[in-house]
């Protein structure tokens, strides 16, 4: 007879889906995936998942998770519990009238009799089961108790082994062996036999994304248990030999009846610890997207509904939503984000991933100087966080910048420094530092350091720093390469369809910026995003060269209107003053109208005390076009020589050439 394959997954109770939904005030089941989509911001509705779990089909708890968030309850609160029984989804309402009614109900009583029997027999089993989880150990006080230490890592073996041999009993001896490194098909259960000895302690660490994993099960030929679990950042599980043989330690003491209320048990579900290494993964490795922050949150709530007192789940949830706030600029995430930080204050300051995810908010909201005390807090806690350094690395550079403190920007370098010579490889350090030596006036090692980092990831954050960094310090041509680049990148913004359609412009490549710049203002216009200033008059500066005077003179007509609104509101930047300018020239050139002598002397003074305001490349562009189109030409050079050391790779494109 062939074994029936086994279905993974849990299982939802349709009775609690269906309170749940009653409670939530969500009528359909429609409405439920509508409400995961609108959530996680998806673009297409996730309704064959919702069918599945009100099926009562086998799904993974990540699944279930999405589902009860949705619900607004705690995902192990819908699960199918192991004596529940869902029959009042069957179809047995109606009474039968048949003739032969009294032999149906004799047969349903029969039935009944048959699975109360069964169903007594599950609870049997099931208590059982449970009682023989909570077993302890057997210990014979007189009797010396062997354990061997084993592990795939070589390496670990002795400094574990002696740490764990001090913590424990004298009645422990410990010892270690490599015997999985040279006989990797025995099993875990065999080693104790294998190796003549009580108890095996098996060590499994696995080392991936600058995360590592530790998992510690103690054997017996029958019986085994876990008794560490963890996960952290780094690549490495030195300096935490203590840590693990206090709790390895703790764990054993009580399997053996030894325990006592003063030492800490703290060992997670082996599934908690996965989750949580899952989301670790999405956020070290990917670039922010609202993609790989919506994935994590699922990992980590996933954890934290399995281990509800897991402070790194916890920890990691709530610096997930920081990165929430920064990509979207919406102060509701923000204020989720303080309210799920401030919840761990009691019971988590003493741990690095808090003080990292407290240090990443404060500098999100840009109260510098508590994120500096919390980031180094987390660093003395734990030296291995990358992400703990870069954030304290740019939050003294903010504050250093904020301050005109030299020292405290010089230091800024220093600490990302630190973090390369830990991790050389990490393109996300490397992009931090090319950011800290952009703005420090060092555009050459800024432009090093952001081409290594693109070598070793080629991703949305890295290519839009490197082309931004281009733009002005390096060759526009390597700007224009890198934009083109993204728009084949599945997570690149919107903006960089503008941008690469300004860089066009720059080559005179008109059609292609045209066809770009519509493309980016009719998809803002449906996000239902303000369309703002630059790209309205960017392309009707393109269609002006196009000769499509038409549209060149509406864009710059609502441009004009914009910027008369803001005027009139007393919110007008410098930018927008030397845009309407620009425009009233502009303007006045495509009707034809003469500029009258005093028009001309106002223009004038006007462009003069803008030039005042400062050596902004897109002010200085303005105001070079703005005095040729006067036909002053003179003046126009006079600019774009101040353009050139600002912004060289704009200065050098065919736009300019005629200043040149």
């Amino acid at each position: 007879m062939q074994d029936k394959k086994r279905i993974r997954g849990v299982k939802a109770s349709r009775t609690k889906l269906d309170n749940a939904m009653h409670v939530s005030g969500i009528k359909t089941q429609a409405r439920l995936a509508q409400k995961i989509a609108e959530i996680e911001e998806l673009e297409s509705v996730p309704k064959d998942m919702v069918n599945r779990v009100f099926r009562g089909q086998p799904v993974d708890p990540q699944t279930l998770s999405r589902v009860a968030r949705a619900l607004n309850v705690e995902s192990y609160s819908l699960y199918l519990s192991k004596d529940e029984n869902d029959l009042n989804y069957l179809n047995l309402s109606k009474e039968s009238k048949s003739p032969i009614e009294p032999r149906q109900h004799t047969s349903r009583i029969i039935i009944l009799i048959v699975l109360l029997i069964l169903l007594l027999g599950i609870v049997f089993f099931v208590q059982q089961k449970e009682s023989d989880q909570e077993k302890t150990f057997q210990i014979n006080n007189n009797v010396e108790i062997e354990l061997v230490l084993v592990s795939i890592n070589d390496s670990i073996l002795k400094p574990l082994a002696k740490k764990i041999q001090d913590k424990l009993p004298k009645q422990f001896k410990i010892s270690h062996s490599s015997i999985l490194k040279h006989s990797s098909k025995l099993s875990a259960w065999e080693l104790p036999e294998e190796l003549n000895v009580d108890y095996v302690l098996n060590v499994s660490t696995e080392y991936k994304s600058n995360i590592t994993t530790v998992f510690i099960d103690i054997f017996s030929q029958n019986q085994k248990q876990l008794v560490f679990s963890d996960a952290w950042i780094g690549k490495t599980i030195d300096g935490r030999f203590d840590e693990i043989a206090t709790f390895s330690v703790n764990k054993i003491k009580q399997l053996f009846g030894l325990g006592d209320s003063s030492s800490p048990v703290l060992v997670f579900k082996r599934e908690a610890v996965l989750e949580y290494v899952k989301g670790q993964y999405i956020r070290i490795d990917g670039a922010i997207t609202r993609t790989t922050i919506n994935q994590s949150l699922v990992h980590f709530q996933t954890a934290i509904d399995i281990e509800p007192n897991y402070i790194n789940a916890h920890a990691s949830l709530c610096a997930t939503k920081s990165d929430a706030f920064f990509l979207t600029r919406n102060m509701n995430k923000l204020k989720i984000a303080i309210k799920q930080c401030e919840a761990l204050e009691f019971i988590a300051q003493s741990n690095a991933a808090y003080n990292r995810a407290m240090g990443s908010l404060f500098r999100r909201i840009g109260d510098l100087e508590k994120a500096i005390i919390y980031l180094e807090k987390s660093i003395e806690l734990s030296s291995s966080s990358e992400s703990a350094y870069r954030a304290l690395a740019l939050s003294q550079f903010s504050l250093g910048s904020k301050n005109r403190d030299q020292a405290l920007m010089k230091k800024s370098l220093e600490t990302i420094d630190t973090l390369i010579t830990k991790s050389p490889f990490s393109w996300k350090a490397l992009n931090s530092k090319a950011q800290i030596q952009y703005f420090m006036g060092n555009v050459v090692g800024a432009l090093d350091s952001q081409e290594k980092s693109v070598a070793i990831s080629s991703n949305v954050t890295s290519l839009t720093n490197l082309a931004a960094f281009n733009f002005c310090g390096g060759t526009m041509l390597r700007a224009k390469e890198i934009y083109e680049q993204m728009l084949h990148l599945k997570e690149s913004p919107l903006i960089n369809t503008y941008n690469l359609a300004a860089v066009y412009s720059m080559f005179l490549e008109n059609k292609k910026a045209a066809s770009l710049s519509e493309e980016y203002i009719t998809k803002l216009k449906k996000t239902g995003a303000k369309v703002s200033v630059d790209p309205l008059v960017g392309l009707a500066d393109i269609y002006n060269n196009m000769a499509e005077y038409d549209k060149a003179l509406n864009l710059y007509q609502a441009a004009y209107k914009q910027i008369e609104t803001e005027r009139l509101n007393k919110t007008t930047s410098p930018l927008n003053k030397a845009y309407l300018i620009f425009i009233e020239i502009a303007i006045a050139t495509l009707n034809n109208k003469k500029v009258s002598s005093d028009e001309l002397i106002l223009f004038e003074k006007k462009l003069v005390t803008l030039e005042s305001t400062g050596n902004n490349p897109s002010i200085l562009s303005l105001l070079i076009f703005s005095w040729d189109n006067l036909g002053n030409e003179g003046k126009a050079k006079m600019l774009y020589k101040n353009l050139v050391p600002q912004c060289k790779a704009m200065a050098e494109t065919p736009l300019f050439a005629q200043f040149k």
